[in-house]
């Protein structure tokens, strides 16, 4: 099952958040960790298959996530979505987290239902949980009307070339 999950690089310090938010993460992604900005950077550049999101402390000793950003940009890493996470949302981090072009800027703590929303949504990941009945029975609908149109197209299409008359 880990192989059908997108994989997502939990990047902290602290090896209690990271024990936290793989708890939390695991059932829905595939989660390898690095415990340093340093780490997290190597593992990018050589991870086959490439991973399809990242989570990093925005404040890490020696090299913190926004210097991680900085260093992917320069090292052409591009299209990853990083959800940076901080106990320290201030304005400034916001301001930045946004320049770098984050995918997520995520408070801690954070709420286990309202982090998965987010990573789920940012990271094309839809489980069967999270489509309702209704959206089934809605889908349904929609395609039997779209099956009758294209009844009714191919049928008026016939006619039409037997009789010779094209409608405009």
């Amino acid at each position: 099952m880990a192989d059908d999950l997108k994989k997502l690089l939990v990047v902290d310090t602290s090896e209690s958040d990271r024990n936290a938010l793989k708890n939390i993460l695991s059932n829905e992604f595939q989660i390898v960790e690095a415990d340093n900005g340093y780490a997290a950077l190597e593992m990018l550049q050589s991870a086959k298959p490439p991973f399809d999101g990242m989570m990093m402390e925005v404040s890490m000793p020696v090299m913190g996530g926004f210097d991680v950003m900085r260093l992917m940009q320069e090292n052409g890493i591009k299209g990853l979505p990083v959800f940076l996470m901080t106990a320290d949302a201030t304005k400034e981090n916001i301001e930045k987290a946004v320049e770098l072009n984050a995918a997520e800027f995520i408070r801690k703590p954070f709420d286990k239902a309202e982090l998965l929303r987010r990573l789920k949504a940012k990271m094309g990941v839809v489980s069967y949980h999270d489509v309702s009945e209704e959206d089934i029975a809605e889908t349904g609908e929609y395609i039997t009307r779209l099956e009758e149109t294209y009844k009714k197209y191919l049928t008026n299409a016939g006619k039409e070339k037997e009789s010779g008359h094209h409608k405009p």
